[in-house]
C-alpha cells in the first residue's frame, strides 16, 4: 500500500469472506475510489484485448504461496519500468489463470498528479 491510499473498513473483512468462499482463489483484486474521477472500469466487449485491466497495487491481494511463486517466476531484469502492480495483474491473469473481481471500491486513492504542475509553480516562485 502507499503512503497516500487507505483501505475502507471493510475491506480486510470483505476480501477475506471472498477468500472463504472461494479456496482456490489465489489472486483477489478490488477497485479504487479516487478523490476525482481518474479511474473507470471498462468492460472489454471484444476477444482482441489479451491484456488484463491493470489495478494498482493497493487493489491487490495474494495468497502467501501465489505471491512466493510470483516472486520466483519474476524477472525483474526484464521491462525494468514495468511495475509490480501490472506485473501481478498479468501474472494472475496469465499464469495462475484468473482474474477475481470484487466489484466494490475498497481503497481509497488522493489523487495529487492532478496538482502536480501547480505545486512545482509554487516551489519554482519560492526559490
Amino acid at each position: 500500500m502507499d503512503s497516500d491510499d487507505f483501505f475502507s473498513r471493510n475491506k480486510l473483512r470483505v476480501i477475506n469472506d471472498v477468500y472463504q468462499k472461494n479456496k482456490d482463489y489465489n489472486c483477489v483484486f478490488n477497485l479504487p475510489k479516487t478523490n476525482k474521477n481518474f479511474f473507470n472500469l471498462k468492460k472489454k466487449n471484444n476477444n482482441k484485448s489479451i491484456w488484463p485491466t491493470i489495478l494498482p497495487t493497493s487493489c491487490v491481494t495474494l495468497r502467501r504461496p501465489s505471491f512466493l511463486r510470483f516472486i520466483k517466476y519474476i524477472r525483474k531484469s526484464d521491462f525494468p519500468n514495468l511495475e509490480i502492480d501490472a506485473r501481478i495483474n498479468i501474472f494472475s491473469n496469465f499464469f495462475l489463470n484468473e482474474y477475481n473481481l470484487v466489484n466494490k471500491k475498497l481503497t481509497f486513492y488522493f489523487v495529487l498528479f492532478y496538482y502536480k504542475n501547480k505545486f512545482l509553480n509554487l516551489l519554482s516562485r519560492a526559490s
